[in-house]
């Protein structure tokens, strides 16, 4: 269990506190568990720093990466709402919505391959994510999946009413185009969620 806004369907007292160390002034903008035991939390503090744990057993320990904001210019309109997304332990994205009116959905993306070492900023996305009161449940959901190195998908715009699709790991987006709901309702506008894989 993580401290903070989340909410859970689990009695609470089933649940082990797994929250990463504060520093103090920090808050948690985003997470992801990969699985039971390799999980992933962005902290941020203002000025902004910004620094993203990983744990491989479950939470019980934290190890803590700081990311070089001066490295990435853009991060200096950060949000506060960043989430992340891993394919392995090594190779993962962050993306961190930045500041603007609610007309309008900005980010900056970055990628890793070496667990979170050195990150790599991708060109800017078309949307920056979602809010946090937009994400799918879970909050780790984020807007952000991959299927590959390659291939994955991004869910976003003002009104979360897009969905785009790379196949270059981000480097590039086309907006993906499936079909309307037949349901009825004239001048509704659909919203999306990721697709479903089965093998």
């Amino acid at each position: 269990r993580l401290q903070g806004d989340w909410s859970s369907d689990v009695c609470s007292s089933d649940l082990a506190d797994i929250t990463p160390r504060f520093q103090e002034g920090q808050q948690i903008d985003g997470v992801f568990f990969q699985d039971s035991q390799h999980g992933w939390a962005v902290l941020s503090a203002k000025g902004p720093s910004i620094d993203i744990d990983s744990t491989e057993d479950g939470g019980a320990t934290w190890k803590e990466q700081s990311i070089d904001v001066k490295a990435f210019p853009r991060l200096r309109d950060y949000a506060g709402s960043c989430q992340p997304f891993f394919l392995d332990p090594k190779r993962g994205w962050l993306m961190f919505r930045l500041q603007s009116s609610s007309n309008f959905s900005f980010g900056v993306f970055l990628t890793t391959t070496d667990g979170g070492a050195r990150w790599e900023q991708l060109p800017a996305p078309p949307a920056g994510g979602n809010s946090w009161t937009q994400l799918p449940k879970p909050p780790s959901a984020g807007p952000v999946r991959f299927r590959s190195p390659a291939r994955g998908w991004l869910l976003g715009g003002a009104n979360s009413n897009k969905l785009y699709v790379t196949s270059d790991g981000g480097r590039s987006w086309s907006a993906a185009s499936p079909p309307a709901p037949v349901c009825g309702f004239d001048g509704v506008e659909p919203r999306y969620r990721f697709p479903t894989f089965k093998d």
